[in-house]
């Protein structure tokens, strides 16, 4: 117990503040962080299969405690100057979705191969 003491009183002035609980922490994220995530993405990320949410500081019983210090490093880390994924026309090579009507034409016209060739 008293190297937790000791860990605690080493922390800088930023960390004094309490420790976080997941619903404080999606609180803190999007109203003084300034970081847009949902309950949903934030729990996704934070899931043990996942493992991309932020660090955990402590444990009460089964509840993950969070930081402020590390939770607002972990958000503005996930920051990017640009979009990641870029939009299917713009791929080399790729080719543009056929619209609804014209993949509705071609399953139309394979049915009718299909049934002409059963003979019906």
């Amino acid at each position: 117990m008293k190297e937790k003491t000791e860990q605690t009183a080493a922390a800088g002035p930023d960390d004094a503040g309490p420790l976080m609980t997941r619903e404080r922490l999606l609180v803190f994220l999007n109203d003084e962080v300034g970081v847009p995530i949902s309950e949903s993405t934030l729990a996704k990320m934070c899931a043990p299969t996942c493992g991309k949410g932020p660090p955990v500081e402590a444990w009460w019983g089964m509840r993950p405690l969070y930081s402020r210090v590390t939770a607002r490093t972990w958000a503005l880390e996930l920051l990017k100057a640009r979009r990641s994924r870029l939009p299917l026309e713009a791929r080399s090579g790729a080719k543009p979705k056929a619209s609804t009507k014209e993949s509705q034409w071609v399953v139309l016209a394979a049915a009718e191969k299909i049934q002409a060739l059963a003979g019906g």
